[in-house]
């Protein structure tokens, strides 16, 4: 009777290990969507190792994972993506832009003088190159740049997890 119960223990065990890890989705699965079609080229390696696991798992897994796995966040969403056309001001600065006056648009702070009177420093604001941005979450995160391939060209770079580019 108690080889039965510890059995039954270790089964059901293993049942909740698996699946708590088959829920998990990681980047390199992910990954297997871009780089299947292509043959795993070079920069595919980690992609290649998580599809070739995938396949040869016990038991088999699909060969690719849900893309919906790989691409919302927490809330459903795919990317984010926006305009944002000035660099942000320094620390301790507030940016203000005159929406199409002449005037471009300023970051600026209020100090003191050496005689103690108030005045106001400012600086142009500087523009990005690259003002639109997109933000891509897989398995509900933001999606980060591999290392792998250019991070910049003339018409778009990537900084952190935001890929910026310019229409």
């Amino acid at each position: 009777m108690l080889k039965y119960f510890v059995s039954g223990v270790i089964f059901a065990g293993s049942i909740v290990a698996l699946s708590q890890t088959a829920s998990a989705i990681d980047e390199d699965d992910c990954g297997i969507w871009l780089c299947l079609p292509q043959g795993f080229p070079g920069g595919c390696e980690p992609h290649y190792a998580a599809y070739i696991k995938r396949i040869t798992s016990t038991p088999p897994k699909p060969p690719l994972p849900k893309m919906s796995s790989c691409t919302e966040d927490s809330a459903g969403h795919y990317f984010n993506e926006g305009y944002v056309p000035y660099y942000p001001c320094k620390a301790g600065y507030t940016f203000s832009d005159k929406n199409g006056r002449d005037e471009p648009a300023k970051c600026s702070k209020q100090t003191k003088d050496s005689h103690g009177d108030a005045k106001t420093v400012s600086y142009n604001a500087v523009p990005r190159e690259h003002p639109h941005y997109v933000q891509v979450f897989i398995d509900g995160e933001p999606a980060k740049h591999y290392g792998v391939g250019p991070t910049h060209d003339k018409d778009w770079h990537i900084e952190g997890n935001y890929f910026w580019y310019r229409r």
